[in-house]
């Protein structure tokens, strides 16, 4: 695995995990993504997923109001549970 792809996933994982606010997020993965943006040698499905993952970020908030919420954004909280189901997809496997 490409070693920026190892280290989004880490940073993805790491927000998964806790309770951090979206702004962390930005500072390990969203920034980090565009930033280095030497995308090349990672796989089209993890490289899809990073740009999905990315699109969500731009359209969350960590509490939208309603006005917020008509316009498509969703909570942290919501990004949270996504990336929970999503991310074991791609993450190395773990064990035999």
């Amino acid at each position: 695995m490409d070693a920026l792809a190892a280290e989004l996933l880490v940073a993805l994982e790491s927000f998964v995990t806790s309770t951090d606010r979206l702004a962390v997020l930005y500072e390990s993965f969203y920034n980090p993504y565009f930033d280095k943006a030497d995308t090349s040698q990672i796989v089209e499905p993890t490289l899809n997923f990073f740009d999905e993952v990315a699109e969500r970020i731009d359209f969350t908030d960590d509490k939208p109001d309603p006005a917020s919420r008509r316009h498509g954004y969703r909570s942290t909280t919501e990004l949270r549970a996504w990336l929970r189901d999503r991310l074991p997809d791609f993450l190395p496997a773990q064990g035999v």
